[in-house]
């Protein structure tokens, strides 16, 4: 219920959306002879704050690149450990060869660390930054929790 009541919402604002995105651009528009004014500024940031509030973001990818140790490029590949109807578990992979190569070392294992994404409806993507920063010394988990709105309600209760 409370789903299909967000989908309604959504397809709802979405003719004032679009007016909104529309009228901004007029509002900045050079052509427009009031464009400089202060109230025509104002008008386009607020249908810009209203548009971008409004808008469904799709769900950015990771595109890892290699992290570096030095001047050394180490690989990374994203494995699904544990998939569940409500969220996946991903290991972030390094190549083992490149990662000794980089520190001149073979060492042992790494520090494991699990980051637990916030299930407040962003996507773990956005933790990207934070990923990269901790492969150099530690093997990288993180939680991968699904849109509650496509996991069916046979599926059962979280």
């Amino acid at each position: 219920m409370l789903y299909s009541l967000y989908e309604w919402n959504q397809m709802a604002l979405a003719p004032w959306r679009i007016s909104a995105a529309h009228g901004a651009q007029i509002l900045r528009s050079p052509l427009n002879p009031f464009h400089e004014f202060l109230p025509a500024k104002i008008s386009a940031a607020s249908m810009e704050m209203f548009e971008a509030l409004t808008r469904n973001y799709p769900r950015p990818e990771w595109n890892l690149p290699n992290f570096e140790i030095g001047a050394q490029k180490v690989p990374v590949e994203i494995e699904t450990i544990c998939n569940k109807p409500f969220g996946k578990l991903l290991h972030f992979a390094r190549d083992p060869k490149a990662l000794a190569k980089a520190r001149g070392r073979n060492g042992g294992p790494d520090p494991r660390v699990l980051i637990v994404a916030p299930m407040s409806g962003h996507y773990v993507t956005l933790l990207k930054k934070t990923v990269l920063a901790l492969l150099p010394d530690h093997e990288v988990y993180i939680t991968d929790w699904a849109d509650a709105r496509e996991v069916p309600l046979s599926e059962g209760r979280f």
